[in-house]
C-alpha cells in the first residue's frame, strides 16, 4: 500500500553504475581535447567573416583587418551578374559614390555585416533577382532580426514563460477549457496565415506565399481531422491532465524546472555551434580521414551528452512528482506539505548518487528510441489487425525508458535494476496505459505550444505596432520585413513553450507510476467514489488492513485515481 512506500527524500542511497558514470567524464575529456585541438589548428573566427573576390575574410585576414564589411559592386550595365566583384570595406558608401567600385548605389550596414541596398529601391530589387539574393536574404533576415533582438531575446522569452505558467495554471482547474480554445486558436491561427500569404500570393504572384498558404490550410485540416479521430481518447486524458497541473502548480520549483531545462539547451546549442564551427575551420589543415574521425566522435558524445541532460530533466520531475504524491495534503490549504525547494535536493541526488545509471539509461535510450519509433509506427498501422509479436517486444523494452528513471528515482537502484522494478510494477496492463497516454498527450503538447506561440506572436506584433522605433524609416531600429520577425518570434517562443509541455507528459507519467507502484502493482478491485464522500479504496493485495484513504490525495488527482480504478474495475 501506500503507507509502505517511502518518500524519495527518506531513501537510503549510494553511489550507483560508477563505471558508466567514469566512461562519461573520460568521454567528455576526450571530446573536449578534440575540440580544443580543432580550436588550436583552425580558425573558427574566420566564420564570422565573408569572403571577397580576392578570397580574403573581411575583418578577419590581416590584408582586411580593419574593412569588415562587404559590397557587391554592379557591373558596367548596372547589373549584378555573377562576375561581379564584391570587395572589403571599412564603411558602407551612404551615397552612390565610391573610390572601390566603377559604380556604386547608397548603402547601409546589415548585422550579417554585408552593404546592402535600401529596401524596396530598384537596386535591391536587381540584387534580389540577381545571384547574390540568398546573400542579400540573409542579410535582410540578420538585420531585422538585430533591429528586434528586445523583442526576441526579451518580451519573446517573458511572454512565453508567462503565457506557459497561465496554461498550466488552467490546465489545473479545467484542461477541458483549455484544450479546445487552444484547438480553436491553432486552427484560426493557420487558417489566418493560410489567408494572408493566399492574399499577397494573388496580388505579387510570388510562388512561395501560395506554398505559405497551402501548408498553413493543410495544418489547420489536419488538426481537425487528429482531433476528431481522438476525441473520445482526448477527453480521457483531462483527468492525467489536471492532475499534472495540479502537481506542477502547487509547487514553485517545478514551475521554474522547465525555465532550467530552456536554459540547458541553449547552452548546449551554443557548445555545439562552437564545436561545428572549431572542426570545419579544420579541414584544410588535416587529413580528411582524422577530420572525420574528430567530427563522429565528438557528434556521438554529444548526442549522448544531450541524451544525459533530457535523462536527469525526466530524474527530477520524476522524483519531484513521486515526492508530491505520497506526501501528506492538507485539505485546509488544498496542496500538498512538501519542502519548498526540493528540485535542490533531487539536483543533488541525481549527480552524487545516480549520475552513473542516468549516463547509463541514456546510452541505453538513446540506442533503443529509433527502435521504438519503428515499433510504435507498426503498432499505429497494423492497429486492426494487431500483430501479438511486435506488441509483446514492445512492452519488454518500455520499462528500459522513462519508467526505469522513476524507479531510480523511489528506489535508488542502479539501472539494470531499475529497469526490472519497471517491469514488475507497471505489467502489462499499466505499459498500455503509459503508452496510451504518450500517445494522446503528445497531440495536447503541440496544440498547447501553438496555440501558446500564436498568443505570443500577437504580443510581439503588437509591441512593434505600437512602438515607433521599429516604423519609422530613419531610426536605427527600422524593420523592413516584420513578418519575418514575427516568424522568428514564434519558433523562439516554441523553444521555449515546448519544456513546459515536455513537463506535463513527465508529471502524468511519474503519477501513473506512483500509483501503481503504491499499489504494489496490483490493479485491484474497487468501488472508487469522488474524494468528496469520504469512502476508501479496498486494495485486495493488503486485505481489509490495506484501507487507502483517497482524502489524503488533492480533488484533481483524486479524479485520476478514481478514473483509473474504475477504467480498470
Amino acid at each position: 500500500s501506500e503507507s509502505d512506500i517511502a518518500m524519495p527524500t527518506q531513501i537510503r542511497r549510494e553511489p550507483r553504475d560508477i563505471g558508466c558514470c567514469l566512461i562519461f567524464f573520460v568521454l567528455v575529456s576526450a571530446s573536449c581535447g578534440a575540440l580544443f585541438y580543432a580550436y588550436q589548428k583552425g580558425n573558427p573566427q574566420g566564420f564570422l567573416g565573408i569572403q571577397d573576390s580576392d578570397g580574403q575574410s573581411c575583418g578577419v585576414d590581416i590584408a582586411v583587418k580593419t574593412q569588415p564589411y562587404l559590397y557587391i559592386c554592379p557591373d558596367q550595365q548596372d547589373e549584378f551578374s555573377s562576375s561581379a566583384t564584391t570587395v572589403c570595406v571599412d564603411i558602407c558608401p551612404a551615397s552612390g559614390v565610391t573610390s572601390f567600385c566603377a559604380k556604386g548605389y547608397p548603402s547601409k550596414v546589415a548585422a550579417s555585416l554585408v552593404c546592402i541596398p535600401y529596401f524596396d529601391s530598384i537596386t535591391w530589387q536587381k540584387l534580389e533577382a540577381s545571384s547574390f539574393r540568398f546573400m542579400v536574404a540573409i542579410s535582410a533576415f540578420a538585420n531585422n532580426v538585430s533591429h528586434s533582438w528586445i523583442l526576441l531575446l526579451v518580451v519573446t522569452p517573458v511572454l512565453s514563460f508567462g503565457l506557459s505558467l497561465v496554461f498550466l495554471r488552467s490546465m489545473r482547474m479545467s484542461a477541458r477549457f483549455v484544450f479546445w480554445p487552444s484547438l480553436a486558436t491553432v486552427v484560426f491561427g493557420f487558417v489566418a496565415v493560410a489567408i494572408y500569404s493566399l492574399q499577397k500570393h494573388f496580388s505579387n504572384g510570388s510562388g512561395s506565399d501560395l506554398l505559405y498558404g497551402i501548408v498553413g490550410l493543410s495544418i489547420a485540416v489536419l488538426a481537425l481531422f487528429v482531433t476528431f479521430v481522438s476525441r473520445r481518447s482526448i477527453a480521457r486524458s483531462f483527468f492525467f491532465l489536471e492532475a499534472s497541473g495540479e502537481c506542477l502548480t502547487d509547487s514553485l520549483p517545478m514551475m521554474l524546472q522547465p525555465v532550467f531545462e530552456c536554459f540547458k539547451k541553449v547552452v548546449l546549442a551554443l557548445i555545439f555551434l562552437f564545436g561545428v564551427a572549431s572542426l570545419l575551420s579544420c579541414k584544410d589543415r588535416m587529413s580528411t580521414y582524422l577530420l572525420y574521425s574528430m567530427a563522429f566522435f565528438v557528434l556521438l558524445v554529444f548526442v549522448w551528452l544531450a541524451e544525459c541532460m533530457g535523462t536527469l530533466s525526466r530524474f527530477v520531475m520524476g522524483y519531484l512528482s513521486q515526492e508530491w504524491f505520497f506526501s501528506t495534503y492538507d485539505s485546509t490549504q488544498n496542496h500538498k506539505l512538501i519542502p519548498t525547494w526540493n528540485i535542490a535536493e533531487a539536483y543533488r541526488t541525481a549527480l552524487q548518487y545516480h549520475w552513473g545509471s542516468l549516463c547509463f539509461g541514456a546510452m541505453a535510450n538513446m540506442l533503443l528510441k529509433p527502435v521504438r519509433l519503428v515499433l510504435r509506427l507498426i503498432m499505429l498501422l497494423t492497429k486492426s489487425c494487431g500483430i501479438s509479436s511486435v506488441k509483446r517486444f514492445y512492452k519488454r523494452i518500455v520499462p528500459f525508458g522513462d519508467s526505469a528513471y522513476l524507479a531510480i528515482a523511489m528506489e535508488g537502484h542502479r539501472y539494470l535494476d531499475a529497469c526490472r522494478e519497471a517491469a514488475e510494477i507497471l505489467g502489462n496492463e499499466s505499459v498500455q496505459e503509459i503508452t496510451w497516454l504518450d500517445d494522446i498527450l503528445i497531440e495536447v503538447q503541440i496544440l498547447g505550444s501553438f496555440a501558446i506561440s500564436f498568443w505570443v506572436t500577437c504580443g510581439v506584433w503588437i509591441c512593434m505596432a505600437t512602438l515607433p522605433s521599429f516604423n519609422d524609416p530613419y531610426s536605427s531600429s527600422y524593420l523592413d520585413d516584420k513578418e519575418i520577425v514575427l516568424a522568428t518570434a514564434f519558433l523562439a517562443s516554441q523553444l521555449c513553450i515546448w519544456p513546459f509541455m515536455e513537463c506535463i507528459g513527465q508529471v502524468a507519467d511519474a503519477l501513473l507510476f506512483s500509483y501503481r507502484a503504491g499499489s504494489g502493482g496490483y490493479l485491484g478491485i474497487a468501488a472508487m467514489v469522488s474524494e468528496r464522500t469520504g469512502l476508501f479504496q479496498m486494495d485486495c493485495v493488503g486485505g481489509p488492513g490495506a484501507f487507502t484513504p483517497f482524502t489524503h490525495h488533492p480533488p484533481k488527482l483524486t479524479q485520476m485515481l478514481v478514473f483509473l480504478n474504475e477504467g480498470q474495475a
